[in-house]
């Protein structure tokens, strides 16, 4: 099967990032918290990578993928923020660094309920509303009944 890519492309590159920060190690065991060197190594992430890539990507002019645990967005509510203002999505990447093949529905469910993920997406997902929808209108890659099928999930998600 032929694709025409939008623009005349010949690929497309997905670009992501994993903002674990301290919920890394602190997943395999919370002790952890009491060495300095460790979590310090642990915090570059947010406190100096995440500012360097943002830079880089907005003189490559590339929008990127960052996934955040709940903790790590606890913990640095500012470093998500700034992502989102630069025009970035931001995946859920559970809430300590679980594992989730060892998780059974019902704490997946409660560790989604603990992390803020929900609250959280559901308002980036109101301000991206308008853009997204747009975007669909425009883009001439899924056909009029498909897209306004993925309009009516956007708009179901976001009302919930």
């Amino acid at each position: 099967m032929k694709f025409d890519w939008p623009g005349g492309a010949h690929a497309a590159c997905a670009i992501t990032f994993d903002v674990d920060a301290e919920s890394a190690i602190l997943a395999v065991d919370t002790r952890y918290a009491a060495r300095v060197s460790t979590m310090s190594h642990q915090a570059y992430g947010p406190k100096v990578g995440v500012p360097r890539l943002l830079g880089v990507l907005e003189r490559a002019g590339v929008h990127a993928t960052f996934f955040v645990p709940g903790f790590t967005a606890r913990r640095y509510p500012d470093v998500v923020r700034r992502i989102v203002a630069a025009g970035h999505e931001v995946g859920w990447h559970n809430d300590l660094h679980e594992p989730p093949y060892s998780l059974s529905e019902q704490e997946e469910r409660a560790i989604l309920e603990r992390s803020g993920a929900r609250d959280f997406t559901r308002n980036a997902a109101r301000r991206y509303r308008d853009e997204a929808l747009a975007q669909l209108d425009g883009a001439g890659v899924v056909g009029a009944e498909a897209r306004e099928r993925l309009r009516e999930i956007i708009t179901s998600v976001i009302s919930a």
